[in-house]
């Protein structure tokens, strides 16, 4: 059965459903690879799957924003604590066992 008018219309004009894969790579799937010797390797059935094609297709402009983001966060200047001692690293574990305690007597 084709699709009446109507129907086309909806399909063409309205938003796509977002596609979940559903693909499972199960223990007897790599086993029938291992033994089937037909040059598959693991790598190429979830190259095949849908989600991970996704994913190989970002991967470089992925890879490039990470780049240039690492490039930033090196450019940040190191933040002096105004106040000198304790250092931040030292205030830190105090802070939180100071929250712990709050907690504890609020239940008690």
């Amino acid at each position: 059965d084709a699709p009446d008018q109507k129907q086309l219309t909806q399909i063409m004009t309205h938003k796509a459903e977002h596609l979940n894969s559903r693909f499972r790579v199960t223990f007897a799937m790599i086993l029938q690879l291992r033994r089937g010797g037909n040059g598959f390797k693991i790598e190429d059935v979830l190259g095949r799957s849908f989600l991970e094609n996704g994913r190989a297709m970002r991967r470089p402009s992925v890879r490039r924003d990470l780049a240039r983001r690492v490039e930033e966060l090196d450019q940040i200047p190191l933040v002096q604590c105004i106040f000198g001692e304790p250092l931040m690293e030292e205030y830190a574990p105090w802070e939180t066992e100071a929250r712990v305690v709050g907690v504890q007597m609020h239940e008690q």
